[in-house]
């Protein structure tokens, strides 16, 4: 069964509160006020959960914190950036975590040793994307020139000048010999893996291409603009996407489950969940609604996503067997922007 045909828990966890609200009451207001901006989140091995910072100043230092489950109240920092952390990623043997910040600086975590390295500048400008490659610990990151570099050994092995837009995200493939390459201009760059060929680019839109997934069993592609709108396309050249779904805002962030079920985020903090088995969707309700922008999704197991929020830390969103739905948030004031 899809999570899309149960209901949904929705909690919200700042740094400051866990509690619950019921769904038919006034969301209760805490005191303590947060400023937690949840950039990018990752997930490694024995229920480790990581998360990207920043603040309302892009050039303030930020941190790379951990927790497990759901106390984030508890989390620990391993990482501290001299400005915003946009990208996280964990390797796949869960060894190491990398973070890559709006100077484009990265910075390396050993998991067993507690230790991280920096390596000051060498994604050269703003980083929005950047991620382990699925086998060993190669990293592939993007920057807002459009360029894209492989970073292996403690050195950048490659860089590609994809296109002069930004570079808004990248996706592997399943059987890891491709890549997606997301820009602001609205297209889609397919690259083989390693070699980094150049394999055609799909025309999704005028607006930013936001986010980009392959399908968990396909080379199909799950793109989300900033038109508001959901698209599919195979990764090929010049293929033509179609429209899966419309949303209400830019789609700014997608993520797919072990089990392929699709979690799309958008800016004004609407939630969908699609199941894996619904070809074509267009008209969806969102499952819920966080308080500010979705800027991250990380499903850590098939039935838990974890939502990084613009200004109000992490919400979690749970595969629930009741018969009605609970929605269920804990509000904090967060800074006037």
């Amino acid at each position: 069964m899809s999570l899309s045909s149960t209901t949904c828990l929705l909690v919200l966890l700042t740094a400051f509160s866990s509690s619950l609200v019921a769904a038919e009451e006034p969301a209760a207001e805490t005191e303590a006020k947060t400023d937690v901006w949840v950039t990018s989140l990752a997930h490694g091995k024995d229920d480790a959960r990581f998360a990207g910072t920043a603040t309302g100043l892009l050039l303030n230092p930020a941190d790379v914190v951990r927790w497990t489950g759901d106390d984030f109240a508890s989390r620990t920092t391993v990482m501290t950036h001299p400005a915003a952390v946009w990208c996280v990623s964990v390797c796949d043997h869960g060894g190491y975590v990398a973070s890559a910040d709006y100077r484009g600086n990265l910075q390396t975590f050993d998991v067993a040793a507690g230790k991280a390295t920096m390596h000051e500048g060498v994604f050269e400008r703003w980083t929005q994307s950047m991620r382990f490659a699925p086998t060993g610990e190669t990293i592939v990151a993007g920057n807002e020139a459009g360029k894209l570099f492989v970073f292996d050994s403690g050195k950048v092995t490659k860089t590609i000048d994809v296109d002069k837009n930004a570079i808004t995200d990248i996706a592997f493939n399943a059987a890891a010999n491709k890549i997606a390459v997301s820009d602001g201009g609205g297209r889609v760059h397919f690259y083989s893996w390693p070699e980094l060929v150049d394999a055609g680019k799909v025309v999704i839109g005028d607006e930013p291409a936001w986010s980009v997934r392959f399908y968990t069993t396909s080379d199909t592609v799950l793109v989300g603009s900033g038109d508001r709108r959901l698209y599919r396309s195979e990764a090929k050249a010049d293929a033509k996407p179609e429209v899966v779904m419309y949303g209400t805002d830019w789609i700014t962030r997608l993520a797919i489950s072990d089990a392929g079920t699709i979690a799309v985020g958008e800016i004004g903090g609407s939630v969908y969940v699609l199941p894996n088995d619904t070809p074509h969707t267009e008209s969806v309700a969102p499952v819920g609604k966080a308080s500010s922008g979705v800027w991250s999704l990380d499903w850590v197991t098939p039935s838990e996503l974890v939502i990084g929020t613009r200004k109000d830390g992490i919400m979690t969103l749970r595969q629930s067997w009741a018969f009605t739905p609970t929605l269920t948030t804990t509000q904090t004031k967060a800074d006037d922007e």
